[in-house]
């Protein structure tokens, strides 16, 4: 599998959270000439590619069907016009040595304010002993894509652990994706995506197991969630 990312990422990321709730979109990407130029469908994929970015960490898949499947599309995208206008580039798979070296100097070259430098020295200060990108199963993408967004740390490293010691076991990381899928499903279903409400991931793959729920949504009445009236009481 080939991976792509959005080139100056920085520029639309939202601090340095991995699966931030929301993204920054400039209008300044309205003054450029190239970006202007592309059709209608182009234009569109380039704002559901920044909205992938943020659910992948900047490495998304090029595959037009999983893309077309994930950003709700009704055909498969062509992605070559935003490779020719530079919006988005491949990524070069480097040996396990050279990738946090390259990783560091792209972001610092995209984004070298004195406060975002300092951000980022704290942040490599709470990350030593982490471990590193380039050890993540293949399957850990694809269950961090299914999970449900939440405003705030997902915990990814401590939900790395937590995983580790699931499967230690006996438990799958293909029951961990499915929980992960019926958990996004049950909390779209009750409003609370992209909240607080969401468990962290952490918590999720955590010793009791909540990836193994049914989650099943609730009824819905007239296609929504039943709930208190709201004016109820408020005369």
């Amino acid at each position: 599998m080939k991976y792509f990312r959005l080139r100056n990422w920085t520029t639309f990321q939202h601090y340095k959270d991995r699966n931030p709730p929301w993204v920054k979109l400039h209008t300044e990407l309205l003054d450029n000439y190239e970006f202007s130029r592309l059709q209608d469908a182009s234009k569109l994929l380039a704002y559901c590619v920044i909205l992938l970015a943020a659910r992948s960490d900047n490495k998304i898949p090029a595959d037009p069907e999983w893309i077309a499947e994930r950003a709700s599309l009704k055909q498969e995208p062509d992605l070559q016009p935003l490779f020719d206008v530079k919006f988005i580039e491949w990524i070069q798979e480097l040996p396990e040595a050279e990738q946090d070296d390259s990783e560091t100097l792209a972001e610092c070259e995209q984004d070298a304010s004195p406060r975002a430098l300092a951000r980022g020295e704290a942040e490599e200060r709470q990350s030593r002993g982490r471990v590193p990108r380039g050890t993540d199963p293949e399957w850990w993408l694809d269950f961090k894509l299914a999970y449900p967004p939440r405003a705030g740390d997902q915990g990814w490293r401590r939900a790395q652990k937590a995983a580790n010691a699931r499967q230690s076991e006996g438990h799958t990381p293909d029951e961990f994706i499915a929980g992960a899928k019926r958990y996004a499903a049950f909390v779209a279903a009750t409003g609370k995506s992209g909240t607080e409400y969401v468990k962290q991931a952490a918590s999720f793959l955590g010793p009791d197991k909540p990836f193994l729920e049914a989650w099943q949504p609730p009824p819905t009445v007239n296609g929504k969630p039943p709930g208190r009236d709201p004016y109820a009481g408020a005369i």
